[in-house]
């Protein structure tokens, strides 16, 4: 998402970008080797980010944990 809200999607692998952008002739990547028709780990390294925040919860602590 962008700062007015609006979600920004790669040109290039078509991931859903959450950081800044690499901007090429006014289209946006998620990174450097989309923009150059590259293929990219991007969205892997997403949903293992996710993956992560899962199991440990947003704030880095145990999910379900008792004490």
């Amino acid at each position: 998402m962008n700062g007015d809200g609006k979600i920004i999607w790669c040109a290039g692998c078509g991931i859903e970008i959450s950081w800044g952008a690499t901007i090429k002739e006014g289209r946006a990547y998620c990174c450097e080797d989309c923009s150059q028709g590259i293929p990219c780990l991007c969205a892997e390294s997403q949903e293992l980010d996710l993956e992560m925040r899962g199991k440990h919860g947003l704030a880095g602590e145990n999910v379900g944990s008792t004490g």
